[in-house]
């Protein structure tokens, strides 16, 4: 392949690795972002992962992690999502990140915006 840049594979999987937390990222926002105004169904929370670039095994990801961490609360089945005071933190703490962002970054999260991200927080 002629004119094809050799990456190592360490180096392609970190690029990778980095590109999928910062997605990840991008859709907890979203789904955070969703759930400060209420308590949302899962349609809603994954018509806005959808919205944030994500696909719907990420949404599934991203939901299932927060709700592990306590960012999100599910009130049992066929009942709606909401936000708790853990999640209400992290919101602001991305809200925080985003602020700082270069401003041709703010108009989608999964440029670049958060991966400085939770992890050093």
């Amino acid at each position: 392949m002629a004119g094809a840049s050799f990456q190592p594979p360490n180096q392609r999987c970190w690029e990778e690795g980095r590109v999928r937390r910062s997605l990840h990222r991008a859709v907890l926002y979203a789904l955070l972002r969703e759930l400060a105004e209420g308590a949302k169904t899962w349609t809603e929370l994954h018509r806005a992962a959808i919205e944030a670039g994500g696909t719907s095994t990420t949404f599934r990801t991203v939901l299932r992690m927060a709700m592990e961490d306590g960012d999100i609360e599910h009130l049992g089945e066929r009942r709606p999502y909401i936000i708790t005071e853990r999640g209400l933190k992290t919101l602001q703490y991305l809200e925080e990140l985003l602020s700082q962002a270069p401003a041709e970054s703010r108009n989608g999260l999964r440029h670049g915006i958060l991966d400085r991200g939770i992890d050093e927080g």
